[in-house]
């Protein structure tokens, strides 16, 4: 380990052991974000990075198949590395699980028109204060388009949408 690093737990509470500089652990598994790996400490201990789902995801399995579970949008998860499996981007949220990278990372889109910002209220969607994203701006959008009374949203933020439409 280069730094001091706190452990968590599985359910990503501290647990107020940390280990300093130059101190001996053993780790039995590993994962590898942007070349710095992440291990896992014990049964219920990790060294890992959080990141926040901004698009609800299914969890999957190394082999890709949909587990029972799934990640809420908005929830911070503890993550262990991001990989490529079948050419598709994913982060390691725990042994034999991902998440799709693409529900975290986002995709950046050009707005081809003024845009208003909307969030849902009572199963539709409905304006964001007074929230507008300027033509020809770049935005982060995260997932794939989501659906509210019929009509396409692209998710930019926790619990913000902008129409589909407004996007080149």
């Amino acid at each position: 380990m280069k730094n001091t690093a706190a452990v968590y737990t599985q359910s990503l509470e501290k647990t107020g052991t940390s280990y300093k500089k130059g101190k001996k652990v053993y780790a039995y598994a590993y994962a590898i974000l942007d070349g710095e790996k992440y291990y896992k400490l014990g049964t219920d201990q990790y060294d890992g990075r959080y990141i926040t789902v901004m698009h609800s995801s299914a969890v999957y399995s190394k082999n890709l198949k949909k587990t029972t579970s799934s990640v809420a949008e908005g929830k911070k998860i503890l993550t262990f590395g991001r990989t490529t499996i079948k050419n598709k981007k994913y982060y390691q949220t725990g042994y034999n699980s991902f998440i799709s990278a693409s529900n975290v990372d986002g995709t950046t889109r050009t707005l081809k028109k003024n845009a208003y910002v909307y969030k849902k209220s009572k199963g539709k969607a409905v304006r964001y204060k007074n929230s507008v994203l300027k033509q020809n701006s770049q935005q982060q959008t995260y997932g794939s388009a989501v659906s509210i009374k019929g009509k396409k949203y692209y998710i930019i933020g926790v619990g913000k949408y902008v129409a589909k439409s407004d996007f080149k």
